[in-house]
């Protein structure tokens, strides 16, 4: 890569690490719940919490045609219940555009599928959720759910486009979530403090000239689910490190880049993720010839003053063993085990007649 190309990538990255953690530690000591939400630009309140696909504001009682969007305040933690929202307009903020905002800590809950969407240069930062506090997604109870984002930032002027984010906690317990940002400067398909995941399933793709990550965190705590991250030109993920954890007990991920490293941690430290299963490496982003990586296979992320080869990061419990010919023949197996159990039998008599004679 060209150094003038590599000089500006670290300089953005050095700003947005400044501005990143600034937002962090303010949304830290500011985090409350909840008291209203905007969705495809409509405002929903605890007097006005019903909203339905094209509707242009929410309202006070539920439309007769069922609601597509929700916004429980009676639950300990506000609830904003999706059930097959389809949600394309901006609610405009300055230069600041979302699909669906929140003022404070939610739980977004889904039935069905439903879809976040938009192409466009309204604005210089598009985010398709984003949550001034904790965000946790999960299905509705009983319920199977889906929510689909698909942000386009076209404007040339600095334009970011962000999948999900929240500005403290991320969880995932439940659903399939699938994101896919592109923009003309910035994309983060998934932006947060701490990312927790204990099940469910996230694929997220990001793509950017500037720099398109599609998942950035300082602290990450992985128990279950699956998750596959992909950038066009730069980081699967970035992970701020210093002072902070990266932890996978449990579930699938993958972590891949066409153009850059899978990984890019954000120390001036050799540090490693703490996984209790194995991490597998290729340097092809798709996974093409993996093998279980140690330390003495190279750098497995890139860092500030390193680089990576490894384009694919996988981190899996265990690999099911190749279908080979014997696997699909085990007669083979049963026939052999004959064999040498007869010729046991009869070296074991030849041995007593030698004996006896």
């Amino acid at each position: 890569m060209h150094k003038n190309t590599t000089a500006v990538r670290l300089l953005r990255l050095a700003i947005a690490i400044f501005v990143f953690a600034l937002c962090m530690a303010a949304a830290h000591a500011l985090a409350a719940n909840a008291t209203t939400v905007y969705v495809n630009g409509a405002q929903l309140t605890s007097a006005t919490p019903y909203w339905e696909n094209g509707g242009g504001s929410g309202s006070a009682a539920e439309p007769a045609g069922g609601w597509n969007a929700y916004f429980d305040t009676s639950t300990v933690v506000p609830t904003l219940k999706l059930n097959g929202a389809v949600i394309n307009t901006l609610y405009v903020d300055g230069s600041y555009g979302y699909l669906i905002h929140a003022d404070g800590d939610i739980i977004l809950t889904l039935t069905g599928s439903s879809t976040l969407s938009y192409s466009g240069n309204a604005d210089r930062y598009i985010r398709g959720v984003d949550v001034e506090g904790n965000l946790v997604i999960a299905e509705a109870a009983g319920e199977t759910g889906s929510l689909t984002i698909n942000i386009t930032n076209t404007n040339d002027d600095f334009g970011t486009a962000y999948g999900i984010r929240a500005d403290y906690d991320l969880t995932i317990e439940s659903g399939t979530v699938n994101i896919n940002t592109n923009s003309m400067y910035l994309a983060y398909s998934i932006n947060t403090t701490r990312f927790y995941m204990t099940a469910g399933s996230v694929a997220a793709t990001a793509s950017a000239p500037g720099d398109g990550t599609a998942l950035r965190f300082y602290d990450a705590y992985i128990t279950g689910g699956e998750g596959r991250f992909e950038s066009v030109n730069d980081y699967g993920l970035v992970w701020f490190a210093d002072g902070h954890d990266f932890s996978v007990t449990g579930g699938h991920l993958i972590f891949s880049s066409e153009n850059d490293a899978a990984l890019y941690f954000v120390t001036h430290n050799s540090v490693l993720p703490d996984s209790s299963v194995p991490i597998w490496v290729s340097t092809d982003s798709s996974g093409a010839g993996k093998a279980v990586w140690n330390s003495s296979m190279g750098q497995l992320a890139g860092y500030i003053y390193w680089t990576s080869d490894y384009k694919y990061v996988e981190f899996l419990e265990a690999e099911d063993p190749p279908e080979t010919g014997d696997a699909q023949t085990p007669w083979l197996w049963l026939c052999a085990g004959l064999f040498a159990l007869l010729g046991a039998a009869g070296a074991g008599m030849l041995l007593r007649r030698k004996r006896r004679a």
